[in-house]
């Protein structure tokens, strides 16, 4: 099961805070739940938060490409993959500024991968959610998130509704 249903307490600003919900295996905190004043659950969006881009080789150098600051090195690591029963599995990752090299175009081409995941804070989860004490406090927090882009549900103990897309979303300029 990806998920495991969970409840904490712990002392808060103002007294005992118990949030219950479900979190992910290895993380500190409730994904989706309730802690008694606000409520929050989330579902996948379907925007368009990831780009491919072509990597323009540097003359005279396979292992570099062109980027608006000058040529770069392709940044290469090497994952062990350990498969039960069989031999480990290497895969060699090849990175840019941009996000890992996923394939090559019909020419050849190395293709990047351009993911708002990817970037710097992209996958920074907020524990302020689980402190939040209404809607709006809990809104604010949506842009902040590093999360893949979600749809975001929440409600609070007034009876208020709200809806947004949690995460980052992807800023393109001079396409």
């Amino acid at each position: 099961n990806t998920w495991y249903r969970a409840s904490f307490v712990y002392p808060g600003p103002d007294g005992e805070w118990r949030i219950t919900g479900v979190t992910l295996p290895g993380a500190p905190l409730v994904v989706a739940g309730s802690n008694g004043r606000v409520a929050w659950g989330f579902t996948n969006s379907e925007g368009d938060w990831a780009d491919l881009v072509l990597l323009d080789p540097a003359p005279g150098d396979p292992d570099a490409y062109l980027t608006p600051e000058g040529p770069r090195r392709i940044e290469r690591a090497t994952e062990t993959i350990e498969v039960k029963g069989e031999k480990a599995e290497t895969l060699e990752v090849e990175s840019t500024v941009w996000g890992p090299v996923i394939d090559r175009d019909h020419a050849g081409r190395r293709r990047a991968l351009a993911w708002v995941a990817l970037r710097e804070g992209g996958l920074r989860l907020v524990t302020a959610m689980e402190l939040s004490r209404d809607l709006d406090e809990a809104l604010a927090l949506a842009p902040e998130v590093g999360i893949p882009d979600q749809n975001f549900v929440v409600a609070d103990s007034t009876g208020r509704i709200g809806w947004t897309i949690i995460g980052r979303i992807p800023r393109r300029l001079g396409h």
